[in-house]
Order: structure tokens, then C-alpha cells, then sequence
């Protein structure tokens, strides 16, 4: 997966300075959301839980089941 660019970036003529400023520039463009993810999966997990979001998944799950009509 890095060795197509990294080949690529060579062919064309840029050294590993370059390849490294490369690589600076595009961990800085994706840091942001890598931390909101990383974030997001341990603020849901552990909600998940502590079991806040129990009741709403039992309400969808027989709102269906109440809307339909045999």
C-alpha cells in the first residue's frame, strides 16, 4: 500500500526529504480526525456500558412490531 507511492515519488524524481515532508504533510492533514475517531470509539464504548442507550434500542426494536398489523 506505501510502496506504489514510495516508488512512484522516487520515478519522479524526489528524494526522502521530500518523501518525508510527504509524509509530515499528510499525518498533519489526517491528525484531526484521527483523534475524533479514536475519541468517538472510546466515548461510545464505554457509554455502550454503562448502558445509556438500552431503552432507545429496545423502543426501536418494538416500535415496528407495534406499527405493523397481522
Amino acid at each position: 500500500m506505501t510502496l506504489v507511492p514510495l516508488v512512484g515519488a522516487l520515478v519522479t524524481g524526489h528524494g526522502p526529504g521530500d518523501i518525508g515532508d510527504f509524509f509530515a504533510e499528510g499525518l498533519d492533514s489526517v491528525m484531526n480526525v484521527v483523534v475524533m475517531f479514536i475519541f468517538a470509539i472510546i466515548f461510545f464504548g464505554i457509554l455502550q456500558d454503562v448502558g445509556p442507550f438500552t431503552p432507545v434500542i429496545k423502543a426501536l426494536i418494538r416500535a415496528p412490531a407495534a406499527t405493523s398489523s397481522p
